[in-house]
């Protein structure tokens, strides 16, 4: 089973360091540490570059270099900042497509709250044509 786990509730400055970011931090980390027989790949916002670095490392020796996933948010799709709904649904259209290219079994995102001050794109995927 191909599992993808988006990790913007890490990154995000607002709720990296946090309880989101706690959380995320430690779910992951046991979900790797008690995985047997699935293929899981760790999902970053590429618009979050400061964050990549630190994020590699605390996962180091816990899943392949390979299995991270940047895909590039080039947008401010944050909804206190003004962003427009079309922009927001670009980057959200963007996500997606990136993600269901590696066709995954499952997506998971740990925190489905983010976008209002950061620039998270989350939302529930489309149904494919």
């Amino acid at each position: 089973m191909r599992i993808i786990i988006d990790l913007q509730g890490l990154q995000s400055k607002f709720s990296g360091n946090r309880g989101d970011g706690r959380y995320t931090e430690n779910i992951v980390k046991n979900l790797l540490k008690n995985n047997k027989d699935h293929e899981i790949y760790l999902a970053l916002n590429g618009i979050f570059s400061d964050s990549i670095d630190d994020i590699r490392t605390k996962f180091k020796g816990l899943v392949n270099a390979e299995h991270f996933l940047v895909w590039q948010n080039f947008s401010n799709t944050s909804v206190k900042n003004s962003a427009k709904k079309n922009v927001i649904e670009a980057a959200e259209i963007i996500r997606e497509e990136f993600l269901n290219s590696f066709q995954p079994d499952i997506i998971f995102s740990t925190n489905l709250q983010e976008g209002l001050i950061d620039c998270e794109v989350v939302n529930f995927f489309r149904t494919p044509l």
